[in-house]
């Protein structure tokens, strides 16, 4: 029987190198998104600092970059697992 986070005995390594660099290059874009998203989110902050935009819009586009870096994060935290699983 197998359990969550086991590894499987007679995977075909090919499959495995496959699946390993797939992740990598997903990480990798995961990254550069989560550095796009944070370097757009301090220009688009700065400019809601109007006094004709409300506190209540600001902070939801506040709400919405920060739940977007978290997914972000949760995403690359996952990449990472499943890296150590390949190797």
């Amino acid at each position: 029987m197998f359990h969550k986070g086991d590894k499987k005995e007679q995977v075909n390594e090919r499959l495995i190198k496959a699946l390993s660099a797939e992740v990598k290059e997903m990480k990798s874009s995961l990254v550069n998104n989560q550095r796009s998203i944070s370097q757009k989110s301090k220009n688009f902050l700065s400019r809601l600092n109007t006094p004709f935009v409300s506190q209540e819009d600001t902070q939801c586009a506040i709400k919405g970059f920060n739940d977007q870096r978290e997914s972000l994060e949760l995403k690359i935290k996952d990449c990472d697992r499943l890296e150590s699983l390949c190797s």
